[in-house]
């Protein structure tokens, strides 16, 4: 008896994230994708505008993009209009998920942020907390696409004394980040501050390297003290308002073939540039 045709078995293709091509991450998020094929937890948690009820919703597909339709179902099913943010899950296995339990200062889940992809949405007072940590040295990249309403955009500080990591000078458009000490900032952006862009900063004590969409963006001096508990707004103040999209965070300045491959990674996910 002939059990079987005469072929060879194609195994389904294995998913490679963005922290197995560049790994190590000290803290990575993201509301649209899994970044990392070891991560076994949800991608956010939601709460809705009706009940106030929240769930937590993670991957689907074989490209493992968040279950965009799980949220829309479960929004309709609770009829709500709108999906706040409590918490973005750390996915690259530290635990650092940022969260937020006050409703009135949750982010809004944007389900087409950019190009049909979700993403959190900040305005005002809407911020995240963070499990406080140290960075000696650091590679952050920030993708994201703003409004500008105040001439400084935080999007990650140290709540106590406010060490951040921001878009600053509305006028002349650039990046900055302090450490405490230094207040380096960056050449005047290519990209104009209300265009969707990708944002580097890359920090090998005593230089900082900026960098938008992968193009320098000039150097400055930075010190060994960078520290960050929080996204989003500082009380109001000087806040982020737009959305962000993936957000990843490296405690090491990463070498300029791994920087490239976390930009490539990005931009074909989402084409940002």
């Amino acid at each position: 008896m002939r059990m079987g045709g005469v072929g060879t078995f194609t195994p389904p293709p294995t998913f490679t994230g963005l922290l197995d091509l560049v790994p190590n991450a000290a803290a990575a998020y993201s509301v649209a994708r899994k970044l990392r094929a070891a991560y076994a937890g949800s991608a956010i948690r939601l709460r809705e505008d009706a009940g106030n009820t929240e769930m937590d919703f993670g991957f689907t597909g074989a490209n493992f993009e968040t279950d965009v339709a799980a949220i829309a179902a479960w929004l309709i099913l609770n009829g709500a209009t709108n999906a706040y943010v409590t918490k973005i899950y750390d996915q690259s296995g530290n635990t650092r998920d940022a969260s937020q339990g006050t409703a009135g200062n949750q982010p809004l889940y944007t389900a087409s942020a950019w190009n049909g992809k979700p993403g959190v949405t900040f305005a005002a007072t809407d911020k995240l907390s963070i499990t406080s940590f140290n960075l000696a040295t650091f590679s952050i990249f920030v993708s994201q696409k703003s409004t500008p309403v105040t001439t400084e955009e935080q999007f990650f500080l140290f709540h106590t004394d406010n060490r951040q990591v921001s878009y600053r000078n509305t006028a002349t458009n650039r990046i900055s980040l302090y450490d405490g000490a230094n207040n380096p900032v960056s050449s005047v952006l290519a990209v104009g501050r209300s265009v969707q862009s990708l944002l580097e900063y890359i920090g090998n004590n005593p230089t900082i390297s900026f960098f938008q969409n992968g193009v320098a963006s000039g150097t400055g001096t930075v010190g060994a003290g960078m520290k960050l508990n929080m996204m989003g707004s500082q009380d109001g103040g000087a806040f982020v308002n737009g959305f962000m999209l993936d957000t990843v965070i490296y405690d090491l300045a990463l070498s300029a073939g791994n920087r490239q491959t976390v930009e490539t990674n990005i931009n074909a996910f989402y084409a940002l540039y």
